[in-house]
């Protein structure tokens, strides 16, 4: 059973990369995070290259002390206090790019990094990572035993598996199929493992060099054409070490497809991949990538990876198969489904974080508007989830809509009056529901738009979609697999509520009435999720009402029912 402990007593945290005046500060600021999240741990910072170290030393210093370079005396200064070892690497140089778009390669400083700094390292278990990722608490550590848990195979090489990133963890059956090409950013696992996986030569002029006088494989697609080196580094990396262990398995270039599936069994059985929605994590230079959908199909998800890790019958191709209009043609699926703000557009509002944020605006206009995926037949709820509003008085309207606009499907208002984020005890949003149907087989340029006519402060922080009623069958087996064809039928009901408005008239009247002496937080409560609040109210207002409301819900979600 993996144990690591939550302080870091049995972990090194060998933390690898150049160290520049550039990124002095951030590498001193993320290693000290490091040191006050695992006071017990060893870190070992290894320094592959320096514009201002006095390498000739034991420890960080400068070169001269002057004035100038205060700023990285005292980086130094930091970095010595917290940092158990510090290792200055061999020689390496940079090398030609490896792909046409890409930057000089330092691959040779990342492995002479990576294997100095496991070499100093003493303790069971180690993160390998580089000096500009910061895990920002130890909840990647809780992942780590709860996927070491999963079944292997016959692949199995190392005595625990080893977590890597899903970024870039390439998946071989979407646009660019490269096997083998496993993340390199951080490694989580045992120390005897990992330095195995990086013991391992330098790469030399020749492999990166080898399509300027080789051809590419015929039905190499554009993106594969690109490609100037051999293989990619993380594919010299994977495929240098496993080749050893296991001799059949084939990578004569980069998108050699020989050996895909044996790239997916190697995966599944040596490596576990970080759920990343699930993880606090710094990493300024790939932010953005983490949340662009289209890498969870580009990449292996860690999704994908625990569906194929628990149920080996599966054929990894039936999963993991994308052409490029599947993964940049997104369909709105997988209910509830979550529209971020990365994946909205605004006019009038502005990208702060994770949210679309709106100053103070008297003229209103567009607030989101979005993101124009394909939706499927069938009936839904959208719901907007607003985490700041100020307002003396305003209207928000939200529609539905296809063809960017050109068709509505549904759209309502909703007026508030000195209102000043006067949300629930309870809840940390403002609500807003909106039931609409797609008729249309498959609806194109699905976007949800809302539009305020005026707000002191508005922030808006996701969407989330519901489908009405659904059956979902998940195949695990097919395709050429015939022997391991076998299947499983997940289903479930996205519940449906009744609106107000559906109530008898009796009842209506009944709730008006009760409103006036009502506090004006439960009537609040009541208009956002009429469901919540009969359910949980124990008010004695609310006790005709509620039987009427739960028997009409009831009522409702019987029907059409999916055996």
């Amino acid at each position: 059973m993996v144990d690591i402990s939550m302080t870091g007593k049995n972990l090194s945290i060998v933390l690898q990369g150049g160290l520049f005046k550039k990124n002095s500060i951030d590498v001193a600021n993320i290693t000290s995070e490091y040191r006050n999240l695992f006071p017990d741990a060893e870190i070992v910072l290894s320094v592959s290259s320096s514009d201002f170290l006095d390498t000739s030393k034991y420890e960080l210093t400068t070169y001269k002390n002057t004035a100038k370079n205060q700023e990285f005396i005292r980086a130094c200064n930091i970095l010595n206090s917290v940092v158990d070892t510090v290792v200055f690497c061999g020689d390496a140089l940079p090398l030609p790019p490896v792909n046409i778009k890409h930057p000089s390669c330092n691959a040779n400083y990342q492995i002479e990094a990576a294997r100095s700094g496991l070499q100093k390292a003493t303790r069971e278990f180690v993160l390998r990572v580089r000096n500009d990722f910061l895990f920002k608490d130890n909840s990647f550590l809780i992942q780590y035993k709860e996927m070491c848990g999963n079944p292997r195979g016959r692949f199995s090489v190392f005595q625990e598996r080893i977590m890597i990133c899903s970024l870039f963890t390439l998946n071989p059956y979407a646009v660019e199929r490269l096997p083998f090409h496993y993340s390199d950013w951080f490694h989580l696992g045992k120390l005897s493992d990992v330095r195995l996986l990086w013991n391992i030569p330098h790469i030399n002029l020749n492999y990166m060099t080898y399509y300027m006088n080789n051809p590419y494989l015929p039905g190499s697609n554009e993106l594969e054409r690109h490609f100037l080196a051999k293989t990619a580094v993380e594919q010299y990396i994977s495929f240098g070490f496993f080749s050893k262990k296991f001799p059949n398995i084939k990578l004569s270039c980069h998108n050699d497809l020989r050996s895909r599936r044996e790239s997916i069994d190697i995966l599944l059985d040596n490596f576990c991949i970080l759920d990343d929605k699930k993880a606090s994590v710094y990493f300024p230079k790939y932010m953005k990538d983490f949340s662009f959908r289209p890498n969870e199909k580009i990449c292996i998800s860690h999704k994908n990876w625990d569906l194929l890790s628990k149920n080996r019958q599966i054929d990894p191709e039936t999963i993991l198969t994308y052409n490029k209009d599947s993964i940049y043609g997104h369909t709105i699926s997988g209910f509830p489904f979550r529209l971020n703000m990365s994946d909205m557009h605004t006019k009038i509002g502005m990208q702060l974080g994770k949210e679309i944020v709106v100053p103070k605006t008297e003229s209103g206009g567009v607030v989101v508007f979005g993101p124009h995926f394909e939706i499927r037949e069938g009936r839904y709820r959208a719901r907007a989830y607003i985490s700041s509003l100020v307002s003396k008085e305003t209207i928000i309207k939200m529609s539905a809509t296809l063809e960017h606009g050109k068709e509505v499907l549904q759209e309502a208002q909703f007026s508030f009056k000195d209102y000043h984020n006067d949300f629930s005890k309870t809840e940390n949003f403002l609500t807003l529901d909106l039931d609409f149907t797609c008729p249309h087989k498959v609806g194109f340029d699905f976007e949800i738009v809302l539009d305020v006519d005026r707000v002191e402060d508005m922030a808006i922080s996701h969407i989330e979609i519901f489908e009405a009623k659904r059956s979902l069958k998940t195949i695990l087996a097919s395709g050429r697999n015939k022997n391991a064809a076998s299947s499983r039928v997940e289903i479930f009901e996205a519940k449906e509520y009744p609106r107000m408005e559906e109530m008898p008239l009796l009842f209506r009247c009944y709730m008006n009435i009760s409103a006036k002496i009502m506090k004006k937080s439960l009537v609040e409560k009541r208009n956002r999720n009429p469901y919540a609040f009969f359910r949980d109210s124990k008010s004695m207002l609310a006790r005709y009402p509620k039987k009427i409301y739960l028997n009409k819900y009831r009522a409702m979600n019987k029907e059409g029912d999916v055996g």
